[in-house]
């Protein structure tokens, strides 16, 4: 079982050496660095993840670590994780931390505690060197390294980063939404909230920044306005967030969601009903169809995922009338861990839509033109289509 980290703050923050404030606490953590191999020992395993890109066009470094749970006390437990991204050739060192509280309860054995981060980089050779501490100053050190290599057609798309450059993994400020008169679509917008990585059990720093950028660059990309929004759980089978139009505030919302949801149990009435997840979506998308207003489409984003069970042909029912056009953005940078349809590619064929595979920026840009091009069509009369 792995328990998530209730971090303090709402993200990694990068250290400037700029202030006194910011040189004096990169000298203690080389100091505790350095003395890491001397200093009392806590139990860990640390997983570099696989590089991604995202559709703002930068590549997505990070880490996925789980300390055994039983090696703490049963009161909350305090744990720094600090590390230090050093550039290849111009030896530039960059640094990060976060701090967080393990929640008190009993320590199970076999139980692990989750901690994730990440940074964003340009192309090069990095070294990555990792620190984790206790209150009681135990500690656990890893290192590991980052290549980058970009082929011609890939280092003019990520641009965005100079070869050697490290930066947090932070949002790009929100810009606009269309507005509501010509050209702007009426959708309803879903987003399935889980990790990227087929292995994960936890919605890490990684995973939040690469759907949160995909949602962003699709609203900002694209004449569509979300008549209403929903953050869904495949594998909570339940709606997390629903909002009328996506905006700031829900972004917020959708931040906080993300932040508090655990993935790493399932409950009983879960196992009981193994079409969960179909039922889920089948009742959200009827729900629109029916509605006084239906949206001019169905928009679906999120991962790929092995919740396949469930027949939404059968739990869709009698619909109103013929659906608007629907389709699915499917973050699979994994294709051959889900070679089979899960149950939003299976609901999208059933109401007549299209799956779009999506693993880079330029399927990704692609897609949202298919779209755009498709709603344009739908919007004429019939006389002209």
């Amino acid at each position: 079982m792995l328990l998530l980290v209730a971090f303090a703050a709402p993200g990694q923050e990068m250290i400037s050496a700029r202030t006194a404030s910011g040189r004096a606490w990169i000298e203690r953590f080389e100091r505790d660095l350095a003395a890491a191999s001397s200093a009392p020992k806590l139990a860990c395993s640390v997983r570099p993840l696989k590089l991604v890109i995202n559709f703002a066009l930068r590549y997505q470094a990070g880490y996925e670590a789980t300390l055994p749970i039983d090696q703490f006390s049963q009161s909350a437990t305090p744990l720094y994780t600090r590390f230090r991204v050093v550039s290849g050739g111009t030896n530039a060192r960059h640094y990060f931390r976060r701090a967080g509280t393990l929640p008190p309860g009993l320590r199970r054995r076999r139980e692990q505690a989750g901690l994730t981060g990440g940074f964003l980089i340009g192309e090069g050779d990095y070294q990555v060197d990792w620190l984790v501490t206790d209150a009681a100053g135990r500690s656990c050190q890893k290192s590991w390294e980052v290549r980058l290599r970009l082929k011609p057609h890939e280092r003019e798309a990520a641009a965005f980063m100079a070869p050697g450059e490290v930066a947090p993994l932070t949002l790009a400020s929100w810009r606009r939404l269309p507005a509501d008169g010509h050209g702007a679509h009426r959708v309803a917008l879903f987003l399935h909230v889980a990790p990227v990585h087929p292995r994960s059990v936890q919605m890490g720093q990684f995973d939040q920044a690469l759907l949160l950028t995909t949602l962003i660059s699709l609203l900002e990309q694209t004449p569509l306005r979300p008549a209403s929004f929903h953050a869904v759980s495949l594998h909570r089978q339940r709606e997390l967030l629903r909002t009328p139009g996506f905006d700031e505030q829900a972004l917020r919302a959708l931040r906080e969601t993300m932040d508090e949801l655990e993935l790493a149990t399932i409950g009983i009435e879960q196992l009981r009903t193994a079409d969960g997840a179909a039922r889920l979506l089948a009742g959200l998308a009827a729900e629109q169809l029916a509605s006084a207003e239906p949206p001019k489409a169905l928009i679906f984003v999120g991962p790929a995922t092995r919740e396949g069970a469930g027949d939404p042909r059968r739990l869709l029912g009698s619909l109103p009338g013929p659906p608007p056009p629907v389709f699915y953005l499917r973050l699979n940078y994994f294709p051959s861990w889900f070679p089979f349809g899960d149950p939003i590619e299976k609901l999208t064929r059933t109401l007549g839509g299209k799956v779009f595979e999506v693993r880079n920026p330029r399927q990704f840009a692609r897609a949202l033109r298919e779209i755009e091009a498709a709603l344009a069509e739908h919007a004429k009369p019939l006389t002209q289509r």
